[in-house]
């Protein structure tokens, strides 16, 4: 995966986990007289529990508050509060759209999953980026603007469609029967 420059965080870091902790959670609140209550409100830090230290969180917290993903604010009770910024949840996006898999389960269920877009010329780049990203997951093009799958892949779809502003664009569809349906098996090695 690659995260464009600006952002310089390595997308399997301990602040990825974090951030991503925020951004589930909304606001931390961290109890500067007990290090361990981050860790019971971020995933992030549960896991990291046993790897990282203390030292090594609040380091990853400063690295992302330097580069604008969180803000960080000393509270009168001495505690912190730490809120992701609208620069964060972009990353966050990203991070989870360029990470996105389709689950391929071991027996197939005999439906295609055929996706059909028109986008149009004025959302050319869109457009590309959303047939790269098909291409990327293991679709085939059955024509410039049809792509065909044989997992179950709705869920994805529609986060893709929204995530490139071409919803209206795209139609999703299931079937059971393809023309040169075993081409289409033996191209996915059905």
């Amino acid at each position: 995966m690659r995260i464009p420059e600006r952002f310089h965080i390595k997308p399997k870091s301990l602040a990825i986990g974090i951030l991503k902790g925020i951004a589930v959670t909304g606001i931390i609140l961290l109890a500067t007289t007990n290090p361990q209550f981050g860790h019971s409100l971020l995933k992030a830090w549960e896991r990291s529990r046993k790897r990282k230290n203390w030292k090594e969180v609040r380091k990853s917290l400063k690295h992302l508050e330097e580069r604008g993903f969180v803000t960080i604010e000393l509270l009168k009770d001495g505690n912190y509060k730490v809120v992701i910024t609208k620069k964060g949840n972009k990353l966050i996006k990203q991070i989870n759209i360029e990470t996105l898999q389709i689950p391929k389960p071991e027996k197939w269920d005999k439906i295609w999953r055929v996706v059909i877009f028109d986008v149009p010329n004025i959302a050319s780049q869109r457009r590309h980026a959303f047939s790269d990203r098909l291409k990327s997951l293991g679709f085939a093009m059955i024509q410039k603007s049809v792509w065909v799958y044989p997992y179950k892949c709705h869920e994805e779809i529609m986060i893709l469609r929204n995530w490139y502003g071409i919803d209206s664009h795209v139609t999703y569809l299931e079937t059971r029967m393809v023309e040169d349906d075993n081409y289409w098996k033996t191209k996915f090695k059905l």
